[in-house]
């Protein structure tokens, strides 16, 4: 290796290594629940029900199928999270484009029919 590129790869490395590293002194919280329930009837499959409940900082909503059912957020899922489809991957980019990092996540199986699952997620409210 040519002692020129050397110098400067051990320079670059120096001077990203030195930058200041900025903490956070106050963290937000906030929680998304999906739910999917499955009517079945005679062994076929008759609805899905999807639920949605988002809590966050001074917001919160519970959404059947898309439309408000409670909550101080009163616009559709797609409407509050503009995204296209009630779908938890969508919800989860527009969670994490917002800054929202996930910290936790876990699934409750109900039943062969109903599952949940549940994540925990965090933002810095104040670096220093």
């Amino acid at each position: 290796m040519n002692i020129k590129y050397l110098l400067s790869y051990i320079l670059l490395l120096l001077c990203v290594f030195s930058l200041p590293v900025k903490s956070c002194s106050e963290w937000q919280y906030a929680s998304l629940s999906f739910t999917n329930r499955a009517k079945i009837q005679n062994d076929e499959l008759k609805d899905v029900y999807t639920f949605v409940f988002w809590n966050a900082p001074n917001e919160y909503g519970m959404w059947q199928n898309g439309k408000p059912l409670s909550g101080n957020i009163k616009i559709t899922l797609t409407e509050y999270f503009k995204i296209d489809k009630v779908h938890a991957l969508s919800i989860l980019n527009k969670i994490g484009t917002s800054g929202w990092e996930a910290y936790g996540f876990h699934t409750i199986q109900e039943s062969e029919s109903d599952q949940t699952r549940q994540w925990q997620f965090k933002k810095c409210k104040n670096l220093k």
